[in-house]
Formats: structure tokens, sequence, C-alpha cells
């Protein structure tokens, strides 16, 4: 029985490895093939002021540690979308969605949640990252919770780091849930 677990740890911890190495791969090929480009608050404006829509997906691979010291795999894609404003006196809109999995690092408690209906308040970008911060909708045991405070960054258009706030939903740990960016024009 104990080598039985110990076999799911290695094979989750082998998927997990293996899943954040293939991302980098992924990653390190688009930050090449798109080598001198401007840096990403520029890009950014360019997107909004040009009217287009800004893209960024990526997958979400985190080891999460919550209130009573467990230890648990979270792993899935997230999309989010830049929607630029109607006028140029408004701010921009922006879609985020995710869909993933967490389980405890024994295999045991598999469950899944979602973050769907944000809705943006805020964002700043600098030369290295982008901050979105708004409210989003979470699916939780006993239903949806609405009008949770989350804040995404994208770091260096190679990570993403999702934070939810602990005082409404509890459930993910202190730390930021981090994942990658696999493709991206933001």
């Amino acid at each position: 029985m104990k080598n039985a677990k110990l076999a799911v740890v290695l094979a989750l911890s082998t998927v997990l490895v293996a899943g954040v190495v293939f991302s980098t791969a992924l990653a390190a090929n688009v930050a090449d093939a798109q080598g001198d480009r401007m840096n990403m608050r520029d890009r950014i404006h360019a997107t909004v002021n040009d009217g287009r829509r800004g893209v960024a997906v990526g997958v979400i691979s985190s080891v999460q540690t919550d209130s009573s010291g467990n230890e648990w795999l979270v792993y899935g894609p997230w999309r989010m979308v830049l929607i630029p404003a109607a006028d140029e006196a408004a701010s921009p809109d922006m879609i985020f969605t995710s869909g993933f999995t967490m389980v405890m690092k024994d295999g045991t408690a598999k469950h899944r949640h979602q973050i769907y209906d944000f809705s943006l308040s805020e964002w700043t970008a600098d030369e290295t990252s982008v901050t979105f911060e708004g409210t989003a909708t979470i699916t939780q045991r006993d239903g949806p919770v609405e009008d949770v405070p989350v804040t995404i960054k994208i770091l260096n258009d190679s990570v993403a780091e999702i934070s939810i706030d602990t005082s409404v939903i509890d459930h993910f740990g202190e730390s930021p849930i981090y994942g990658m960016v696999l493709r991206s024009n933001l």
C-alpha cells in the first residue's frame, strides 16, 4: 500500500515536471521567434490604442499548501482576452477563464474549480509585467462564489501568477497559483 502511494506521488510529480518543462520549451520558442519586440507595457498600450484584441493562453502548474499544511497539485488551462474599449476615454475590458484540477500529492481528493466572469477594474504595465485586478466568479464545493477579488500578473511573457483574495476564499492557500504562458500577443 505504501509503495502504491509512493508510485502515485512519483507519477503525478513526473507529469507535473514534464508539463512545466514542455511549457517552458514552448514559451522559449515563442520568445525566440518574437525576438526584438517592444516591451510588455508598450505592446499592451499599442494593442489597446490600435483597437485590437490581445490574447494570452497557458497552463496552470502549481503546488499549493492549504491552511492545514496539505500540499495540492493544481493544473489546467487558462485563457485571457484583452478587449479594447469602444472609445479612447474608456478602459479596456478583459475575459479571463480557467478550469483547473486540484489533487492531493498522494493522489486523493481530486476535484475541479473554474474561474470565470472576470470583471476588470484596473490594469497596470511596466517593461516586464502586466497586472490585471478585478473580481471573478470561482466555483467551490457549495456552489459558485461571485465577486471574488482576483489579481492576474503576466511576468516577462512567461509566467502567470493568479492571486485569489483569501479573505473571501481560503481554499487555494496563501500563495498565488502559478502557471506558464504558452502563447501571447499582449
